[in-house]
Formats: C-alpha cells, structure tokens, sequence
C-alpha cells in the first residue's frame, strides 16, 4: 500500500477499512489506550501487534489478547 494519512480513531479505521478488509502487521509508535484498541480492531485473525515506543511516566497500556 503506498497511500498515506495522518488521520486516527475512527476515520483512521474508515481508512483502512476503504482499502483492506483487515491487515496482517500493525506496528504502533504511539501506544496509547486509543491506538492499541484500533489495531486490535484492525488486524487480521493471527496477525501481529508490534508496539514500539518508550515508557512514559504515569503512562499504562492494557491489551486484550482475547
């Protein structure tokens, strides 16, 4: 895919969704609540979640691996 947009949440998701039924690597440099639970959302059965970014202080990040 060579498209690209800076766009998130919710039209982020329609984006994609515009394109591709889902997708099979998401690697995610912000990591926060917000952009964890949209590449769950994304990803295809199977596919990998890559979260790339340093610990800030205060700052927790639960996934759901269900």
């Amino acid at each position: 895919m060579s498209d690209f947009t800076t766009d998130s949440g919710d039209v982020l998701e329609g984006w994609l969704r515009d394109r591709t039924e889902s997708v099979d690597l998401v690697y995610d440099t912000v990591c926060s609540p917000e952009s964890a639970r949209l590449a769950l959302r994304v990803l295809a059965p199977g596919g990998r979640y890559v979260a790339i970014a340093s610990a800030k202080p205060g700052h927790e990040l639960t996934l759901d691996y269900r």
